[in-house]
């Protein structure tokens, strides 16, 4: 008998005891802790993991719990923490739910119904007047309609990488299926038992009289609440619940929009009131009050009158400085309808500009992913206290190619780029501290990247005096992204603007979660048969959306050494 079947053995003949038999025996000792992976120290645990050849540990790396021998593992936790035990919770409530007889389902229904009449009086707790107020109020709220809207769209997007599941093939198909399986057709309406029901229920429910005197309330209310005229009359209006076609006129300008009416896309005049919806990310949330912990002056939220029609997110009257955060989806061209093309953000950019404004655009991927670069550089545009070191306490030495790829990473918003060929690092104390990357483009240097972890008077000057002194060459050029910089940095070292380099897009996948770059997507690899096609037709065929960003800086500086 080997050591595995003595400790079955044990455990039938010593049920209580096998535990204390098995850990004083040397020899089954040893075998348990050879043949466990359990994690938890608890003997009667090691005991049976090794005897089941399991781990104890869910898909998702959590703990089961050790219910005994005749139990073994059971849930790994709380459905909220881990989605093993959701799963199984959701598989179990599906297949009691399926079980349950109609009388089943009359039985809860009518205890539900008395439990409500005893506790509220109302046999559906939706009946009553705390209810009634709270749904009123939500559904008068607009921007709390258009959040809850948004929240519902984003978490479609991120599981199923649609905003609606009728979007979705999947379950469209599905839909067409179980319509098939139960009435024949794809749509149930095209059934005509259905169809006959359907409008037998409504010409009960809803008379003639009910709709006129609803249609002079509908006529009314948007007249009132929106400003625009609803095109029928009492004795056209049949109603809003099919979503009809209306058509919506605006007595000021005299546009006319057709469009369902849906609360959440109210028929105001899009004309006389070109707005931005009113409705913030949760991102968008953390960035305010993150600007809140390191400004405390003149905050202004959503600011409509700075650069009428448009909106800015954030603008900071004491420092004439604005921000505005783009989430990916909704910021995007082809996500957008064409609106955010490709001259949107530089357009606010400018007309910030001319208000004296400093406009800086975050772009949702930036905060999600690299949220400490992000709030650094929002301190040290806004207060401009960061610990400064003297360039002049520094060394200067070149460094690997791997290091500086490592430091851009680290600090630098947009990261590193590909094309490092020669990398110079100051360090302080011993201690890298920045580094200025220079390749070579078109006949040109480039200083590609310039990236620190404190901020060094006079660092990048540094940088560059080394590049010229041991790489002779008649002039530097570099490039500053207006979505961060106004060339401020550039201008105190002596670069001279030479052109402005318009707008630049990036490219976004179906789940809107990371930019990628132009160059990322070269025409011999989107289009290896060099199909006449545009690259932009490419990507769209490929599911990605583009995003523009506000356009560039180009500067030169020529060398000292250079012969005139």
């Amino acid at each position: 008998m080997n050591e595995r079947d003595k400790i079955i053995s044990v455990t039938e003949t010593h049920p209580k005891q096998y535990s204390k038999m098995v850990r004083s025996d040397p020899d089954l000792w040893e075998w348990v802790q050879k043949n466990s992976t359990s994690t938890d120290p608890h003997i009667p645990t090691q005991i049976f993991s090794a005897l089941s050849g399991t781990s104890g540990k869910c898909p998702n790396g959590n703990n089961y719990k050790y219910g005994g021998l005749s139990v073994g593992w059971m849930g790994c936790g709380r459905a909220n923490v881990c989605s093993c035990t959701k799963e199984a919770v959701a598989k179990k409530v599906s297949l009691k739910k399926a079980s349950r007889t109609q009388e089943d389902i009359d039985s809860e229904n009518k205890k539900r119904e008395e439990t409500n009449l005893n506790k509220y009086g109302v046999s559906n707790v939706g009946k009553t007047e705390k209810a009634r107020n709270n749904h009123k109020e939500f559904y008068d709220d607009e921007v709390k309609v258009k959040k809850a809207i948004r929240k519902y769209e984003e978490t479609m997007l991120s599981k199923y990488g649609v905003t609606n599941p009728s979007l979705s093939e999947e379950i469209v198909q599905r839909k067409i299926e179980t319509n098939l399986e139960r009435y024949g057709v794809k749509n149930p309406m095209q059934n005509n038992e259905v169809a006959k029901k359907s409008g037998d229920n409504k010409g009960g429910k809803y008379t003639e009289q009910f709709y006129l005197k609803s249609g002079r309330k509908f006529i009314k209310m948007v007249e009132n609440k929106y400003g625009t005229i609803p095109q029928l009359t009492p004795e056209e209006y049949s109603g809003v619940a099919e979503r009809p076609l209306i058509d919506f006129l605006c007595p000021v300008c005299g546009s006319v929009e057709t469009k369902r009416y849906d609360v959440s896309s109210p028929p105001t005049c899009k004309v006389c009131y070109p707005t931005e919806p009113s409705y913030e990310s949760q991102e968008e949330v953390e960035v305010r009050n993150f600007i809140q912990t390191i400004y405390d002056g003149n905050l202004k939220i959503r600011d409509k009158s700075l650069i009428n029609p448009f909106e800015l997110d954030m603008v900071l009257i004491d420092k004439k400085i604005a921000i505005e955060y783009c989430g990916l989806y909704w910021h995007s061209e082809n996500s957008s309808g064409g609106k955010k093309n490709w001259n949107y953000h530089q357009k606010k950019y400018l007309l910030a500009a001319e208000k004296g404004y400093r406009l800086i655009t975050i772009f949702s991927d930036e905060w999600k992913n690299k949220k400490d670069i992000v709030k650094a550089k929002l301190n040290a545009i806004i207060n401009d206290n960061t610990i400064r070191v003297g360039a002049r306490k520094c060394q200067v030495k070149e460094i690997s190619r791997k290091d500086a790829s490592l430091f851009h990473n680290k600090y630098h918003i947009q990261g590193s780029p590909t094309q490092l060929k020669t990398n110079i690092g100051l360090f302080y104390k011993n201690n890298l501290v920045a580094v200025g990357s220079f390749s070579i483009r078109n006949g040109e240097v480039n200083l590609v990247r310039f990236s620190s972890s404190l901020s060094i008077t006079g660092g990048c000057s540094r940088i560059v005096k080394y590049y010229f002194t041991n790489y002779p060459c008649e002039f530097i050029v570099s490039f500053a992204d207006l979505r961060w910089s106004n060339g401020d940095m550039y201008f105190l070292m002596g670069f001279t603007e030479i052109s402005r380099v318009p707008p630049m897009q990036s490219y976004v996948g179906n789940h809107y979660y990371v930019r990628y770059s132009k160059q990322a997507f070269p025409r011999k690899k989107i289009n290896p048969d060099n199909l006449p096609i545009t690259e932009w037709d490419r990507m769209k065929e490929l599911g990605y959306d583009r995003i523009w960003d506000c356009g560039k800086i180009k500067f030169r500086l020529d060398s000292p050494f250079r012969k005139v």
